[in-house]
């Protein structure tokens, strides 16, 4: 990285955010964070907006609605790592054929 004396313990939790909310191919451009819990990572949270959610009560039709979405998001990210590693073992195939 071009700098001396750099903290990779410190640094850790930033690299661990960037590799989880980096959007990936293989999981149909979405990052790993989306697909867990099927929504976008939010950068800043205030503690208002924590406060609401701890008081916030879903319904059943919400949850209900919610595990749909999180189903239809991981269905999409599961086809789409299928049909990647599928065009991966063609390429293999195709540069290193059986004998």
């Amino acid at each position: 990285m071009g700098r001396k004396g750099l903290n990779w313990v410190k640094a850790l939790p930033e690299y661990q955010n960037i590799l989880n909310e980096d959007p990936k191919e293989v999981l149909q451009y979405k990052s790993p964070f989306e697909i867990y819990f099927a929504r976008k990572p939010c950068d800043f949270i205030s503690d208002k907006l924590v406060a609401t959610i701890a008081n916030c009560k879903p319904t059943d039709p919400d949850r209900n609605r919610c595990f749909r979405y999180a189903k239809d998001v991981r269905e999409v990210a599961y086809a789409a790592t299928k049909s990647c590693h599928r065009r991966m073992v063609n390429a293999h195939l195709k540069s290193n054929p059986p004998s």
